[in-house]
Order: structure tokens, then sequence, then C-alpha cells
């Protein structure tokens, strides 16, 4: 029951019809606004912020909507134009605010990897941007713009994806275990650090669970000994997920919910290695627009060296 409630507040705050106001995609500024309700990613309350409303707005997901960053001693999160203009100005009720990772669990030898602290769901939400995936320092494709929101409950990760497509989403697959990739997709890896599979070792075994606009599920537990190529892969029952699709009428914006329970990705550690992946418009291998939240470098996601990290906030 406190799965669904989450996931249907997520769904609703994105769409609420009253009062709001939608952020520009495109350049990442909020009309009339330069604070950081930008970090929101989608329709935010006209005018200044009222914690008051928000609070009553959302009384689960950010109990606690009157916080600045700088009473929890954390920094602002990345918004679509970079960095929060100051962590005294960020709310925690839009999910605005990030206490700084612990120390890396990974050797010291290892490529450096972004980390990102998700809270719970109780407390906040946190906010990715995505990069060109094999020029990461390139500018992303005009009009191509991808966020996601993460949090975590008792049970498992909650997703929120917002994509935008400057002509149309170009897909055909619509059922469980379908080649969504090969066209419109949004991917979610994953895998626990755990005594199996320590920080000393990039994954091996590891989840990925696609979407794609129409309602096409692709999800697998990986085998990928290699660190480079699958070798094999077991599938993941798509009843056993919680997702829901939403795309414009003028079928060229996309958003998403997932909810991927623990039982299936791995107990509930406090260290993840995971990267957030988008596959956009061009159907055919390595002919789409690929983005990611940590770049591989290459045209091809399975390299588990360059997932990032997820710190589950206590």
């Amino acid at each position: 029951r406190d799965t669904m409630l989450v996931l249907l507040l997520l769904v609703g705050w994105l769409a609420s019809p009253t009062a709001s106001t939608c952020m520009n995609f495109q350049d990442g500024l909020c009309p009339g606004s330069s604070s950081c309700k930008c970090a929101l990613g989608g329709c935010t309350l006209d005018g200044p912020l009222n914690a008051t409303e928000l609070d009553a707005r959302f009384p689960i997901l950010f109990p606690d909507a009157d916080t600045p960053c700088s009473s929890r001693g954390g920094s602002c999160m990345e918004t679509l134009s970079g960095d929060c203009p100051g962590s005294s100005s960020c709310l925690l009720a839009l999910g605005a605010c990030s206490a700084p990772c612990p120390a890396s669990p990974l050797p010291s030898t290892h490529p450096a990897v972004p980390c990102a602290v998700i809270p719970h769901c109780n407390k906040g939400i946190r906010v990715f941007s995505y990069h060109n995936n094999t020029h990461p320092t390139s500018p992303t494709v005009a009009g191509m713009t991808t966020q996601a929101k993460v949090c975590y409950n008792d049970t498992g990760f909650v997703l929120h994806y917002h994509a935008v497509e400057p002509t149309k989403f170009n897909t055909t697959y619509k059922t469980c275990q379908s080649g969504v990739w090969y066209a419109d997709a949004l991917e979610f890896f994953s895998a626990p650090i755990t005594k199996q599979q320590p920080a000393s070792m990039d994954p091996v075994r590891y989840n990925e669970i696609d979407m794609g606009p129409w309602g096409g599920v692709w999800a697998a537990h990986i085998y990928n000994p290699s660190g480079t190529a699958p070798s094999k892969h077991k599938y993941i029952d798509c009843d056993k997920l919680g997702h829901e699709e939403t795309i414009s009428s003028s079928n060229t914006v996309w958003d998403a919910t997932l909810y991927t329970p623990f039982s299936i990705v791995g107990d509930k550690t406090e260290w993840w290695r995971a990267n957030l992946y988008r596959t956009a418009n061009i159907p055919g291998w390595h002919k789409q627009e690929l983005f990611a939240w940590s770049p591989t470098h290459e045209p091809d996601f399975h390299i588990p060296k360059w997932f990032g990290l997820f710190y589950l906030e206590p």
C-alpha cells in the first residue's frame, strides 16, 4: 500500500493541473525564478515557494518542506543547468537537497565515477541529468532532454523519468521482454555491493530494466564476466515490477514511473553500483543517440567499470 501511494504521488507530482507552471526543459530555467525549484524538472507552484503549501501537498514524500540544504550540511543537487545557485535556497521539498556521499568504497586505483546519495522517499528524491554517452563533454542532441528522479522505500527503488524527443518517439515494442532498446528506451542498471560482489571488483552480475514509451519492458539479471559483453541473462518477471508510461498528444514528451523491488534486484544494502541510460530515436544497433548518467565512453552500456555509485541514505 505504501509503495502504491508513493507511485501515485510521483505520477501526480508532475501532472498537477492547477496552480502550476512548467519549467523550460530546453534551457533548464524556471519562468520568473532562478531558485532551486528548477531541480524538480517539472511543474512547480506559481510564484514564491510556499513551504506550508508544499507540506500540505506532499506530506509523505516531503515532510520537512521548509528545511534548507544548509541545515543538513549538504550541497545542492545537479539541475539541468548545473548546480543550484546557493545551498541556502535549496528546499528539501523540491528534491534539491543532497548530503555529500561518504568516502567511496571503490579502490583508489578505480577510474572516477559519480556518486549519488539516494534518499528515502519519505525524505526527498534525487534528481539526475544525463550526458552524451560516448562524448560526455559534447552537447547533447537538441531537444533530447532526459531526467530521472530516484528515491527508495522499505521495499525497493522508485524512479520517475522525463524524456523529450524533438520529432516523435520511434518504437513498436509494447510487450514484456520485447527489444525496447532497439529504439527509444530508458534503462536502469543496478547491482548491490555485497560480500559476494564486493566493491573491490566491478559488477559481474547486475540487473537491467529497460522501458519503452508504449509499455514495452525488457528486464533481466545479467551475467557479464568479461566486463564488456554479457554472456547470458535470466529474465525477470515483468509482473513483479511496477511501471507506468504517459506520452504527450504530440508524441514528443514521455514520462514514466518504475518501481523495482529489492526482492528482485538485490538486498537493501547501503552501497550500489548503478547507471541510468537512454537510447533515442533511431532503431538499430549502435545507431541510436546514447545518453547516460555515468558515461561509458563507448557505444555500449554493458561496461560495469563505469557504473556510478548509489548510497542509500539512512
